[in-house]
């Protein structure tokens, strides 16, 4: 039941929102905007929904998602990055499980964060995500701070 109310509860603050990367099937400008985002006197984060591609692994996508960590940890961000198995019933049985295609990911920074700047090492790890799934969505929004991540406090 808190499965299903936590989704519900996502889709009704998403409905009348525009998707960042609605469409896409990569991740090349799925986490940067090129425009500044609106005042947030909490933290920014994006909220993306991942299809994992035929065949990938959720240890192939924890490879990419770790290198995306690895690329902000280097360049001295304190951005929190992480990613959760969306919980699914089966069809038929009606169990609830992991599901076998479908993350979504969280990426938390703050307002004073710079800009990132692409390079090489940038570069390898959208190649990785793209390697192994599809952006469906991305959202970006404001989290008050009572709610941030405590190391962005």
């Amino acid at each position: 039941m808190k499965v299903r109310s936590f989704f519900a509860a996502l889709v009704m603050i998403s409905a009348p929102l525009t998707p960042l990367a609605f469409g896409q099937s990569s991740h090349s400008s799925a986490g940067v905007l090129d425009a500044p985002l609106p005042a947030c006197s909490g933290v920014y984060s994006i909220v993306r929904i991942v299809d994992l591609k035929p065949g990938t692994t959720i240890d192939q996508y924890n490879a990419a998602l770790a290198a995306h960590q690895a690329w902000y940890k280097q360049h001295s961000y304190d951005d929190v990055i992480y990613a959760a198995q969306v919980i699914e019933r089966e069809e038929g049985s009606g169990h609830a499980r992991y599901s076998k295609h479908l993350i979504l990911t969280y990426h938390f920074f703050k307002p004073t964060s710079p800009h990132p700047t692409k390079d090489a090492a940038w570069d390898a790890f959208v190649k990785l995500y793209t390697d192994t799934s599809d952006l469906k969505e991305s959202y970006f929004n404001c989290v008050p701070m009572e709610h941030a991540p405590h190391s962005l406090k």
